[in-house]
């Protein structure tokens, strides 16, 4: 299926590293192999590349968690990455290339290796009919990116996602079941808490938390779950188990998807100048304080004031910045330059505005903050 990315199971149950790995690691996991499959099926030949911003906003985390994440399963040999640089000559930065990674090649070598067939038939599973040292399960692209939607919005966390994972990952594991032996059976498969907990390296009551969540949280028109389940005493029992329409097939789930990524996009780039802005944002919290230090009342809010401040900051100093605020805060009205006196309130616009001047006039004060 060309639309689902896989998951080994020497990735998720034979992987003790990656058991241990949180909720948010493993997330970050699933979607890079999930994108370099894609560009992989894609047959684009240039290297996929990826920033630690965009990931972060579409994992809806913090830049310096997917940094950690990325950084750990390189030592850990799961990715071969190139670390995104500045370009010394022109100044352009240059993105995280994702070079591949080792569980998308072995499911290459497992593909072939099914093609080719089992050396031994007695290494083959009973149950699904793959060799027993090599197996994967397919997981829906659209629906994954779906959920990553929504817990962008709020409605889910990486807990709850990854454990909607992990029914799907089991779910195709299971899907080849012999009808003899499960055709009295109500379920798509079960697994008992404690595995589902060894698993997954969660307890089994914030599975079932998750679990819950997933249930009750999203319920389709017709009113169906992504998963039908029963919690029984030491076990769940899953069935039902459904994935959205797929978008080349649904024109609906087509126009959502297209929506999805422009509504990700527009987040991405919000972040990144936000990131960019970061220098100015902070030295106007700093202005605001000061202010509200001696004048005893807020400043009021201006919007139009943060680049501005974030192009002064490659001028000046974060520390010249804010002792040059200080002394125009504090300074007697006389002593302002004349472009300032006319001001009845030291506003940020104001200080903005004449920065160049208070630096030039006030000739002592740039010696001391040089």
């Amino acid at each position: 299926m060309v639309n689902s990315f896989p998951l080994p199971s020497a990735l998720i149950e034979d992987s003790e590293d990656f058991k241990r790995c949180s909720p948010t690691e493993k997330l970050y996991m699933f979607y890079i192999l999930s994108e370099l499959n894609l560009h992989q099926w894609q047959e684009r030949k240039e290297n996929y590349f990826k920033d630690d911003m965009s990931i972060a906003v579409t994992l809806n985390v913090k830049e310096d968690t997917i940094r950690r994440a990325r950084r750990k399963f390189q030592k850990l040999g799961y990715i071969d990455v190139r670390p995104g640089f500045r370009n010394p000559a022109t100044g352009q930065a240059v993105a995280t290339t994702y070079l591949g990674s080792k569980w998308l090649d072995l499911v290459e070598k497992i593909k072939e290796a099914n093609k080719e067939g089992p050396e031994d038939e007695g290494d083959k599973d009973p149950e699904s009919g793959n060799n027993e040292k090599g197996r994967f399960s397919l997981i829906h692209r659209y629906t994954f990116y779906s959920m990553l939607d929504k817990m962008r919005k709020g409605r889910f966390d990486s807990y709850d996602i990854v454990t909607l994972v992990y029914i799907y990952y089991l779910r195709d594991k299971f899907k080849d079941k012999k009808e003899e032996v499960y055709k009295d059976e109500k379920y798509d498969f079960y697994i008992t808490k404690k595995e589902f907990s060894d698993l997954t390296n969660m307890r089994a009551s914030k599975l079932e938390e998750c679990i819950i969540n997933l249930y009750e949280k999203i319920t389709f028109k017709d009113g169906s779950h992504y998963f039908e389940y029963e919690d029984l005493y030491h076990r769940w029992e899953f069935n039902n188990i459904i994935w959205l329409a797929d978008p080349s097939d649904d024109d609906n789930n087509r126009s959502n998807y297209e929506a999805m990524k422009e509504r990700l996009k527009a987040q991405i780039d919000k972040a990144k100048e936000d990131k960019q802005n970061e220098p100015g944002l902070k030295f106007i919290s700093a202005y605001r304080w000061m202010y509200r230090q001696h004048m005893d009342k807020d400043i009021e809010r201006y919007y139009g004031d943060v680049k501005q401040a974030t192009e002064l900051l490659e001028m000046f100093t974060a520390e010249q910045m804010q002792e040059m605020a200080r002394w125009y805060i504090t300074a007697d009205r006389h002593e302002l330059p004349a472009s300032c006196q006319a001001k009845k309130t030291r506003t940020i616009r104001d200080f903005l505005n004449n920065v160049e001047v208070i630096f030039r006039e006030l000739k002592d004060l740039a010696k001391s903050i040089k």
